[in-house]
């Protein structure tokens, strides 16, 4: 019963914190794209897919250092606890550092004016990348609090450091239209950087508050490197394929279609990835559920677990519906502008929204257990698939924007189809 009430305490404040972060992001965008205007923002949320990363990649040590710490955190294993948490946050460390210079020797190669398929000055578009390399390369490493947090059932402490994000995010882009620069790119850049840090500090404190859970050299131990990495290296390949699916559609675009088509792109997307942010908040919690079950030896209560969860889908598949036939109408009212999403653009994104929620039960569950070979080869293939399709898609098909969300859709259904096949497979042995 205590367990119970403190999973949905956590789902109660994760929802809480989201309704906050999306209010702020429905202001946030329209603000963003009248600080930069039209084509700039097309290169600033194209520059955004690297600080996402730093959010969601990291070689999977974050993933695997939080089925370590689940597990021994309910056992009380303090001494196993000190030692992963330190070679987890030591090993992220190394190849931060890495990573950053690089990017760095890559950033001086590449001409970005044909990159983004502008004329903006190479010179703005190149600090402004640096200065979100080094803030990937920060909160690469300080973002394993977020781990932390989630494995040990406080998820919303995750939730509330956004928020505090999000409030430094729009005060500081409020202040950015007091101050005349010309060099947009880098003082937006800028902001993000500072408000993430900060942000990505203040959970850290907090976390480290609990001492066993602050990294110190002297309790790094060089042979769990591996085991971490046994899980996390398959977490890792399934991080990269989404991060191939998911961050390169505003580069394909920019470079097929031109800047500009991004902001029509990212405004839909914004809407419909809405309805899958705020169910995952109710899925944020089941992952270390079914570690915490698998543990207990108890797998078949993950059946009525799993009912509970596909029962919520219905009102997410009205909501979905509902906003499907009025977007347009939505849209004018978010931004006033007069833009307009054809039906077969909006049935794109609706069918695509529908499979990440239903996917999202599936893949939680077997994430839970560990189970991430299916899944991993599922990922790499639809990771190798998804740009050449969008590509095909958009110059010899001359589908738009759309071609980009069919592809991904095209390359992700066999994971809506084969892993609930998996997971049901697996609980009935």
């Amino acid at each position: 019963m205590k367990i119970r009430s403190k999973f949905l305490e956590e789902i109660l404040f994760n929802y809480i914190s989201k309704a906050f972060l999306m209010g702020v992001g429905f202001i946030l965008i329209p603000l963003v794209i009248r600080y930069l205007g039209s084509e700039k923002y097309g290169i600033w949320v194209t520059v955004m897919t690297l600080i996402s990363w730093a959010q969601i990649s990291d070689f999977g040590i974050g993933n695997g250092l939080r089925n370590k710490i689940t597990e021994n955190y309910a056992n009380k294993n303090i001494e196993n606890l000190k030692k992963y948490v330190s070679t987890a946050y030591i090993t992220l460390t190394g190849i931060s550092v890495l990573i950053f210079f690089l990017g760095i020797l890559i950033f001086y190669i590449l001409n970005f004016q044909n990159v983004f398929n502008t004329n903006i000055s190479e010179a703005e578009i190149k600090v402004c990348l640096i200065i979100t390399l080094f803030s990937f390369s920060v909160n690469f490493i300080l973002g394993l609090s977020k781990n932390i947090a989630n494995a040990i059932h406080k998820s919303y402490l995750v939730g509330f450091s956004q928020v505090f994000y999000s409030i430094l995010l729009i005060i500081m882009i409020l202040l950015l239209f007091k101050i005349q620069v010309k060099e947009k790119l880098i003082s937006i850049s800028l902001i993000y950087f500072i408000s993430t840090t900060i942000a990505n500090i203040v959970l850290s404190i907090k976390i480290f508050q609990e001492k066993y859970f602050q990294p110190k050299l002297i309790n790094f131990d060089k042979n769990l490197v591996g085991e971490i990495l046994g899980v996390g290296i398959k977490f890792f390949i399934i991080q990269v394929s989404l991060l191939i699916l998911f961050s390169t559609d505003s580069i394909i675009i920019t470079k097929f279609l031109g800047p500009q088509q991004v902001t029509k792109y990212s405004l839909i997307e914004k809407i419909f990835s809405t309805i899958v942010n705020l169910y995952s908040i109710l899925l944020v919690g089941l992952w270390s559920k079914v570690s915490k079950i698998e543990a207990q030896g108890k797998l078949k209560s993950i059946n009525k677990l799993m009912l509970k969860f596909k029962l919520t889908l219905i009102p997410v598949f009205l909501v979905t519906l509902v906003i499907f036939i009025f977007f347009n109408r939505i849209i004018f009212i978010w931004t006033k502008e007069n833009l307009y999403y054809e039906f077969y653009i909006r049935f794109v994104f609706f069918i695509y929204t529908m499979l990440m929620v239903w996917s999202g039960i599936s893949l939680n569950i077997v994430n839970g257990l560990g189970k991430l070979k299916l899944q991993m080869w599922l990922y790499i293939i639809a990771a190798i698939f998804n740009i050449p399709l969008s590509i095909y898609f958009i110059k010899y098909l001359n589908l738009g924007i759309m071609g980009v969300k069919l592809a991904t859709l095209i390359c992700l259904l066999p994971i809506g189809i084969l892993i609930p096949y998996q997971v049901k497979k697996i609980l009935n042995n």
